[in-house]
């Protein structure tokens, strides 16, 4: 008989917020494609304007958004070849932990560089990108086996470093197109009293 080794698997706090993300990004699309709404993106993406209205709750919420299939792929890819290793050598409550931290600290360093000019952020991209940080400053001489972003194994030492400079440059330019002063803008059609 066919077996999928399924007997074997258990929830951890990674795979349970893969497959959180995975179902949202579902009835995200539902909802879109379906019933013609943004309610779980106009409520749960994280926006400046949402805060200063007191929806607190988005500095949660927006990691269970995506923008488009190849964002979620590629977020969800990351949590489970980088976050699974992370968490067998921590411990399911000290990932649980790291995670909340990093969540909250993704949302709170958008809205300060943000504060002036407004946006919205979606994603587990704070998430990706910081648990890479801590496998790369756990195991600096370890390789990475990720052939969809790098063709050839490379050690964290250097994926970090690329990525490190990739998302600076990145950074960088997000910051010279937005002036710090606040910018005439149409208010969320959400907000609008």
């Amino acid at each position: 008989m066919f077996n999928l080794g399924l007997d074997r698997f258990r929830w951890s706090a990674i795979s349970i917020l893969a497959a959180a993300v995975l179902g949202v990004f579902i009835l995200q699309s539902i909802e879109t494609t379906f019933l013609h709404t943004n309610f779980l993106a106009n409520y749960g993406a994280l926006s400046i304007d949402g805060l200063r209205h007191g929806s607190v709750w988005q500095l949660v919420t927006y990691v269970f958004l995506h923008g488009s299939f190849w964002q979620v792929a590629m977020n969800i890819l990351c949590l489970l070849l980088i976050g699974l290793p992370l968490q067998a050598d921590i411990g399911q409550r000290a990932m649980t932990l790291v995670l909340v931290l990093m969540t909250l600290g993704g949302g709170l360093a958008f809205s300060l560089v943000h504060v002036n000019t407004g946006g919205i952020l979606m994603g587990t991209s704070a998430l990706s990108i910081g648990l890479l940080t801590l496998f790369c400053l756990s195991y600096p001489d370890r390789p990475i086996y990720a052939p969809v972003i790098f063709v050839l194994p490379i050690t964290c030492c250097r994926a970090g470093f690329y990525i490190f400079t990739v998302g600076s440059i990145s950074l960088a330019l997000s910051l010279a197109s937005c002036p710090p002063w606040p910018t005439p803008r149409a208010t969320p059609r959400i907000w609008a009293r």
